[in-house]
C-alpha cells in the first residue's frame, strides 16, 4: 500500500522544476546526508521516507519527480497527483483543501472510479480520537464527511467508519451509537455501529488484609526497598520468613513478582485501582480492616513500593502505578491580631495570634479580628494589610478586603511594632521625613478599629503599630517609603502569596531528578518531563522561565565551583573576579552542562569549542591568560553573576557562602595595597580599618547600584531586576551612604579624613563602555574585587535589616550601622539557606552540576519555510525530546512545555512524567494528558497538576477525584445548527464555481474577485448561484441530514446579501485587503506582492466552516532591524486585546518582546500612507467608534447610541469616547 502523510508533504502547486532541484537539496541535506545514528532513529520511529531516497533525490536534483515501484510511500503532491494513494492520513483542514482545489480533483475522480468499479469497494474511514469532535465544531466535521461524500457522488452505505476514543463514558451506548452516526453522516435509523471496549482482566484470589499482614508489612523499611539492590534483598528476606515464603532464589525482582501475584492483599489493591485512580487514604482504609488508619497507610505504603518493584521475566511490572499529585501555593498569610490567643506565636519582640493560610472574618481560637500579612522582602519585617475609607480618618475601622461599603476604598499597611523598639527608620537619625509623616497607633485585636493615641499602650487586647500618613499615589495606597524596621529607602511590600513559575519549576525539577535513569549515556539519562498549558504565552513564558531558573541554580554552583578553582591557583582572596568566566568554562566543559538560550547561547558554545581545543586537557589552565584568545564573556554570563552577586536576596553573600571584596593578594591585591598605603599616610588610619570601610560601602554599591563592571551594559544590570530603572553606577559627586558617614563619625573618623577615602575610591573606578548610555558614571574595576568563598566559615547577621557578612565595621552591621542586633549566625540558622546552599557545597564536594533544556512546543512556532526548511521548529523540537539530535549545534531536550494540541495526535515517546501549569477545562482534557504518562509498562509514572487561585482550579483541588478520575462527559453533535449548514452550502457553491471556470479557489485574491473588470467576479458568481439553486434532491439528502425542511430561497437570499456586503466593504476599504510581503525569503516579485486571498476572508467573515478556529484574528508583528517580518504569532481578537495589548510582554521561542503599539505591517508599503500608517484605519467605522460612558465610575453604563445627557441608570453624565478596534500589534 501507498502511504501519505499530509503533515510533511512539500510544496503545494503545479510540479515545478526549480522547486523540484531546490527539495532535492533539502532532502539530501535533512535525510541522507544526516549523522548515521540520527538517519537510523528517525527511520526506527517513522520519520524517513518509506522509499528509495538515493534514486528519489537524484531524480529531484534533475528537476524531476520518479516514484520506484517499490516505494512504500509518496512523499510530494505530485506523486499523489499520478498515483493515488491507498492510504490517506491527514486532517480534517487539509481535507478541507483537497475537496476545494483544483489541482487535487484527479485524487477524487480517482477514488470514484474505484468506488464504481465494484459493489464490494468501499472507503473506510478511520477518524482517531472522536470525542475530539462534539459539539458545533463536530457537526462542521459531520458536513464536511457529507461535502466528501458528496465530491464521490456516493451515499453513505459506501462508507466504512471506526472511531476511536479513550474519553468516552460507561452505560452510554445509545448516546455514543448517536453521536457515531451524527458525526460520519448516517441516518440513526440505519445505524449499525458495534462499541468495542478493552476487556479487564478477572482477578482471583484477592481478599482484604488484616492486622497481621499490617505488622509484617510495617516490619520492612521503606527507605530501603528504595536502595540498591542488596538492601532491597535484606527486606525480602525478612518478608520471606514472615509470609512463610520459598527462600529468595535467583533474580530478587521476578521471584517478588512471583510470589506477590499469589498475596491476596496484593491482589486487592490490584482489583480496587486497576482503571480508576484512588486516593491513597481510600486505598488504605479499603485494602486493610481491623488496624487504625496510620498503621494502613504505612502498610499501604510498603505494599505499593512492592508492587512497583516486582517485575516479570518478560520485564512486566506488577503494580505499574501512575500517581497524581496536586500542588498549591500559598495564598497568602493570614494572623490573628490577639497577642492573647491561645495559639499565639512570638517571634523578634512581635507576638501575634494564630497564623492561617486563608482568610477568616475572626479567628476560630479566640474570635479576634484576622488580617493579610505583607512584608519587606529585604529584612523580613512584617506589616498588617488593610482597607480604610480614604474620607474618614479617625478611629477607623479595617476592613480585610476591599468593600463596596466603602465609598473611596484606600489600602493601609501597619508596621508591626516590636517591642520595646525605638531605633525605626534611618539608625541614628532623629529626625527624617519618613517619621514626620508616620505615627504610632493602636488596633483593637476584637473589633479591628485603628486608634491614633497611646492611650492604650498597656493594653493587651491592643497591638501597636506605626501609620503611614501620606498615601502613595502610585499605588493608591496610605504605605511606608522607607522601612521603619531597616531604613531602607524605596520600599516594596509584597504579600506571602505564591507567584510566578518559579514555584512550579522547582516542583517540575524534583519530578525529573527522581526518576530512574533511562538512558545512561545521555546527558540526564533521558530523563523527560511534558508541560501542558491551556494558552500559548503560558507555554512560551514556561519554557523561559524555567531555562533561567535551572540556568540560575546550575550557574550558582558553576560560577562558585569557579571562584573555588581561582582560589585553588591563586590563594584566597587573589584572583580577580575577572577571571571568574575562564574557570567558569573549565567547570561547564568538565561537568558537561550547557547555558544561555537564543543568540547567546551560540556565542557561548563557541568560546566553549576554543576552550576544548586550547585548554581541555590541561588539568589546571593559566586563567589570566585566556582573554586573549577566548574572547570576552557573553552578557548572559554577566547576567548570571550579577544575579549571584547583585541581588538583594539570593546572592553569594545572602547564603552565606561568599563576598565580593577587594583583592588582597596578587599583582591586583599589591597594586591596592600601595594606593592603600597612600590613603593611611593621608588619613592616619590603618589600613586594615581602610579596606574594611572601602569593603563596606561595596556591598552598598554592588546591591544598590550595580556600580561593577564598566564593560557592562546598563540593559543586562537591568534585567535582573524585577523592575524598571535607571541611575545604574557611580556618580563622581556620590559620597558614603548616610549611616556609614555617622558609623564613621561615632568611631573617632573626620569629615576630612572621609573626603579623602572617598576621593581616593576613584582608583578603583572606571567610566562606563555602554555607547547606549548618556551618563558619566563610573563602575568598579573587576581587576580589583575578588569573590572570596567562605562556605563553611564564621558569618555575622544583623537582626534589624537582616544583612549578612564575613565581617563587620567597628562591631557593627556594615548595610545599616547598627551596633545593637549584630550577631555571628548558628548553624542552625544557616539551615534556613539550605535549599540553595546544598546543591553549592555538594558541587564542591564532587556531585556533578546539572541543567535542565527546556523548549517551547506551540503553534507560534509551527511555520515552516518550504523553500528551505524539511521540518518545522515543533517538529525539531520534538525530535530533540526524543533524544534524536539533528545537527551539532542542538542538543537533547528535557522538558518540552506545550499547548493543548499536544494531548493527541503527536508521537514523542514513552514517559513516566507529566506536568499540568493549571487544572485542564474539562475530565476528558485530564485523562489525555496524564495519559501521556505510564506507557509502556514503566513501574512508577507521576502526574503533576500545579492549581491557581481561581474558583476552577480551587474547586478542583478540594474535590480532586472529580477532574482525576470522574464521569466523563458524553459526546453529542450539533449538525442541524442552520449556520453550520449554511456555511457548509456556501462551500460546495464557491468550490464549484470555481472548478466549472477552470479556477481554484485557493488563489484567487479579494480584490480581484470583487473587480466588475475579471472574469471570475462576484457578480458573475451571483448568476451562476441563481442557476444552480436549489441542488437536486438526491444531493440535497447526502449534504443536508433534515433536507426536506430546508428553505433554498431563504439561503440564497441570505448568501447573496451577504456577498454584496462584503463588496461594498471591499471596494471602500481596499488597504484592509492589501499586503506586501518583504520578508527574508520572498524570491521574486511575485512572491512580493500579494492581496489578501479570497478563502482567508470568506473564513474570516464567516461565509466557510470554521472548525472553532479563531475568527478575526490579529498578529503581533516581529521585525528586524530593516523592518523585514521575522515571527508573526496570531491570536483571535479578544485573546490578542489582553496578551498583544501595548506594553504587554510577549515571549516566542524564549525571547521577549514589549508590544509597542498598534500596527499592521504592511500598511508602510502604501505610498501615502508610509508616515501616517494608522490613518486609513481609522477612517474605518470597524475599527474606529464613539462609545458613551457615564461618568460615575460606580455605575459603569455604557452604550454605542446615546439620545440623552444623562445616564439611563443613575443620572450622571455621559461622555462620548473613541473605541478603537486594534488591526495587529
Amino acid at each position: 500500500n501507498v502511504v501519505f502523510l499530509q503533515r510533511r508533504t512539500p510544496y503545494a502547486g503545479v510540479d515545478d522544476v526549480n522547486k523540484n532541484k531546490n527539495l532535492g537539496k533539502l532532502v539530501l541535506k535533512n535525510y541522507i546526508d544526516c549523522n548515521n545514528e540520527a538517519f537510523k532513529e528517525l527511520q526506527k520511529i517513522g520519520r524517513i521516507p518509506s522509499k528509495d531516497l538515493n534514486i528519489f533525490v537524484k531524480n529531484l536534483l534533475k528537476g524531476e519527480q520518479v516514484t520506484g515501484v517499490n516505494d512504500s510511500e509518496l512523499f510530494t503532491r505530485r506523486e499523489m497527483q499520478i498515483i493515488c494513494p491507498d492510504i490517506l492520513i491527514t486532517n480534517y483542514s487539509m481535507l478541507e483543501f483537497m475537496l476545494m482545489r483544483s489541482i487535487e480533483q484527479c485524487f477524487w475522480r480517482q477514488t470514484r472510479n474505484w468506488l464504481n468499479s465494484s459493489d464490494e469497494n468501499k472507503l473506510l474511514l478511520v477518524i482517531d480520537e472522536a470525542h475530539m469532535y462534539r459539539g458545533a465544531s463536530g457537526g462542521e466535521v459531520s458536513l464536511l464527511i457529507r461535502r466528501l461524500m458528496d465530491k464521490l457522488k456516493v451515499s453513505r452505505d459506501k462508507l466504512q467508519c471506526i472511531l476511536t476514543s479513550a474519553s468516552v463514558p460507561e452505560g452510554k451506548d445509545a448516546e455514543l451509537r448517536k453521536f457515531a452516526c451524527g458525526l460520519t453522516g448516517q441516518d440513526l435509523a440505519k445505524g449499525n455501529f458495534s462499541i468495542i471496549r478493552g476487556k479487564t482482566e478477572e482477578i482471583n484470589g484477592n481478599k482484604r488484609g488484616n492486622a497481621t499482614d499490617v505488622e509484617i508489612l510495617t516490619k520492612l523499611d521503606y527507605e530501603k526497598l528504595q536502595g540498591s539492590a542488596e538492601e532491597v534483598q535484606s527486606q525480602l528476606e525478612i518478608l520471606t520468613q514472615e509470609l512463610n515464603w520459598e527462600e529468595v532464589n535467583g533474580n530478587i525482582y521476578e521471584y517478588l513478582y512471583d510470589n506477590l501475584s499469589k498475596y491476596p492483599p496484593m491482589l486487592e489493591l490490584i482489583r480496587l485501582c486497576s482503571g480508576q485512580a484512588v486516593e491513597f487514604s481510600k486505598i488504605a482504609a479499603n485494602i486493610f480492616v481491623g488496624t487504625n488508619q496510620t498503621k494502613a497507610e504505612k502498610a499501604t505504603e510498603i505494599l505499593l513500593s512492592l508492587g512497583t518493584l516486582a517485575k516479570s521475566k518478560h520485564n512486566k511490572v506488577l503494580l505499574p502505578s501512575r500517581v497524581h499529585l496536586l500542588f498549591k501555593g500559598l495564598n497568602g498569610i493570614f494572623a490573628c491580631l490577639n497577642p492573647n490567643c491561645k495559639c499565639s506565636h512570638e517571634v523578634m519582640g512581635i507576638k501575634l495570634g494564630n497564623i492561617y493560610e486563608n482568610l477568616h472574618f475572626t479567628c476560630p481560637e479566640c474570635g479576634a479580628r484576622v488580617f493579610e500579612l505583607i512584608c519587606d522582602r529585604r529584612c523580613g519585617t512584617l506589616f498588617i494589610r488593610a482597607y480604610k475609607d480614604s474620607s474618614y480618618s479617625c478611629d477607623d475601622f479595617l476592613w480585610q478586603e476591599q468593600s463596596k461599603l466603602l465609598y473611596e476604598p484606600m489600602e493601609i499597611h501597619l508596621w508591626i511594632a516590636p517591642k520595646g523598639r525605638t531605633d525605626i527608620f534611618k539608625n541614628n537619625v532623629k529626625k527624617s521625613k519618613a517619621k514626620r509623616n508616620s505615627q504610632f497607633g493602636y488596633v483593637d485585636s476584637r473589633t479591628g478599629i485603628l486608634f491614633s493615641d497611646d492611650k492604650y499602650e498597656d493594653d493587651n487586647n491592643f497591638i501597636k503599630v506605626r501609620i503611614p500618613l501620606t498615601p502613595n499615589e502610585t499605588m493608591t495606597a496610605y504605605t511606608f517609603t522607607t522601612c521603619p524596621n531597616c531604613g531602607r529607602d524605596k520600599t516594596k511590600l509584597t504579600s506571602f502569596r505564591t507567584r510566578g513559575n518559579e514555584p512550579f519549576a522547582n516542583i517540575v525539577t524534583e519530578q525529573l531528578w527522581t526518576q530512574p535513569a533511562r538512558d545512561k549515556n545521555q546527558k540526564n539519562q533521558g530523563k523527560k518531563v511534558l508541560l501542558f498549558s491551556d494558552s500559548r504565552q503560558r507555554a512560551a513564558t514556561l519554557a523561559r522561565d524555567l531555562t533561567i531558573a535551572s540556568d540560575g541554580d546550575a550557574g550558582r554552583q558553576a560560577i562558585f565551583l569557579a571562584a573555588k578553582l581561582l582560589e585553588d591557583k591563586y590563594g584566597k582572596g587573589n584572583a580577580s573576579i575577572k577571571l571568574l568566566y575562564y574557570a567558569f568554562l573549565k567547570v561547564v566543559y568538565d561537568n558537561n552542562v550547557s547555558f544561555f538560550y537564543g543568540d547567546e547561547k551560540d556565542t557561548f558554545k563557541s568560546q566553549l569549542h576554543k576552550y576544548h581545543e586550547l585548554y581541555g586537557h590541561r588539568t589546571s589552565p593559566r586563567y589570566h591568560s585566556m582573554g586573549d584568545t577566548i574572547g570576552n564573556p557573553p552578557e548572559m554570563f554577566y547576567q548570571l553573576l550579577l544575579k549571584n552577586i547583585s541581588d538583594s536576596y539570593r546572592s553569594f553573600n545572602n547564603l552565606c557562602l561568599g563576598q565580593i571584596l577587594l583583592i588582597e593578594g596578587g599583582d591586583g591585591g599589591d597594586d591596592i595595597d600601595e594606593w592603600l598605603e597612600g590613603v593611611e599616610k593621608q588619613t592616619g588610619i590603618d589600613i586594615s580599618t581602610i579596606r574594611n570601610i572601602y569593603n563596606a560601602w561595596i556591598q552598598s554599591l554592588i546591591v544598590k547600584d550595580i556600580a561593577i563592571f564598566p564593560e557592562v551594559k546598563d540593559s543586562v544590570r537591568a534585567s535582573i531586576l524585577p523592575y524598571d530603572r535607571a541611575g545604574f553606577g557611580l556618580d563622581e559627586k556620590d559620597k558614603f551612604p548616610i549611616f556609614l558617614n555617622r558609623l564613621l563619625e561615632n568611631n573617632g573618623i573626620s569629615e576630612e579624613q572621609i573626603d579623602i577615602m572617598r576621593e581616593r575610591f576613584d582608583l578603583f573606578t572606571k567610566k562606563g563602555d555602554d555607547t547606549e548610555s548618556n551618563h558619566n558614571r563610573v563602575y568598579i574595576l573587576p581587576g580589583r574585587l575578588t569573590l572570596k568563598t567562605n562556605e563553611n566559615g564564621i558569618w555575622y547577621r544583623c537582626n534589624r535589616c537582616a544583612g549578612t557578612s564575613i565581617f563587620t565595621l567597628f562591631n557593627a552591621c556594615i548595610y545599616c550601622g547598627s551596633d545593637k542586633h549584630i550577631n555571628e549566625i548558628s548553624n542552625e540558622e544557616l539551615s534556613r539557606y539550605d535549599f540553595w546552599r546544598k546543591p553549592v557545597i555538594q558541587a564542591i564536594n564532587g556531585t556533578s552540576i546539572k541543567n535542565i533544556t527546556t523548549q517551547e512546543h506551540t503553534a507560534q512556532l509551527s511555520h515552516k519555510d518550504q523553500r528551505n526548511e524539511v521540518r518545522s521548529t515543533t517538529e525539531k523540537y520534538e525530535m530533540e525530546f526524543r533524544d534524536i539530535v539533528l545537527d551539532k549545534d542542538s542538543e537533547p531536550i528535557d522538558i518540552l512545555s506545550c499547548t493543548t494540541t499536544m494531548e493527541v495526535g503527536i508521537d514523542i515517546g514513552s514517559l513516566i512524567a507529566v506536568g499540568l501549569r493549571n487544572v485542564p477545562p474539562m475530565r476528558e482534557n485530564y485523562q489525555q494528558r496524564a495519559g501521556r504518562a505510564g506507557r509502556k509498562g514503566s513501574a512508577v509514572s507521576t502526574i503533576v497538576t500545579y492549581t491557581e487561585d481561581g474558583p476552577h482550579d480551587s474547586w478542583y483541588y478540594k474535590e480532586p477525584d472529580k477532574m482525576v478520575s470522574g464521569e466523563l462527559r458524553t459526546p453529542w453533535i450539533d449538525y442541524n445548527n442552520y449556520k453550520l449548514i449554511k456555511r457548509h452550502l456556501n462551500m460546495i457553491l464557491l468550490q464549484e464555481y470555481f472548478i466549472e471556470t477552470d479556477r481554484s479557489i485557493d488563489i484567487i485574491d479579494v480584490l480581484s474577485f470583487f473587480n466588475d473588470n475579471t472574469q471570475q467576479n462576484y457578480k458573475n458568481f451571483v448568476q451562476w448561484l441563481d442557476s444552480k439553486i436549489p441542488l437536486e434532491e438526491k444531493r440535497t439528502k447526502i449534504l443536508i441530514s433534515n433536507s426536506n425542511g430546508f428553505n433554498w430561497n431563504n439561503y440564497k437570499q441570505e448568501f447573496i446579501n451577504e456577498i454584496n456586503l462584503l463588496g461594498k466593504d471591499v471596494k471602500e476599504n481596499p488597504i484592509k485587503y492589501k499586503r506586501r510581503n518583504i520578508s527574508n525569503t520572498a524570491q521574486s516579485k511575485d512572491e512580493q506582492d500579494n492581496n489578501v486571498m479570497l478563502l482567508d476572508t470568506l473564513f474570516t467573515e464567516n461565509f466557510l466552516p470554521t472548525y472553532s478556529f479563531p475568527r478575526n484574528v490579529v498578529n503581533f508583528w516581529i521585525e528586524d532591524q530593516y523592518g523585514r517580518i521575522e515571527e508573526s504569532p496570531e491570536r483571535s481578537i479578544d485573546i490578542a486585546l489582553s496578551e498583544y495589548a501595548p506594553g504587554r510582554m510577549i515571549v516566542v521561542n524564549k525571547k521577549s518582546y514589549i508590544s509597542g503599539a498598534i500596527y499592521n505591517h504592511y500598511t508602510k508599503y502604501e505610498k501615502k500612507f508610509k508616515f501616517k500608517a494608522a490613518e486609513p484605519w481609522l477612517e474605518m467605522k470597524e475599527y474606529n467608534k464613539l462609545i458613551y460612558c457615564c461618568s460615575n465610575k460606580n455605575c459603569g453604563w455604557f452604550g454605542l447610541e446615546s439620545n440623552e445627557l444623562q445616564c439611563p441608570l443613575c443620572g450622571s453624565t455621559v461622555d462620548d469616547h473613541a473605541m478603537i478596534k486594534p488591526w495587529g500589534f
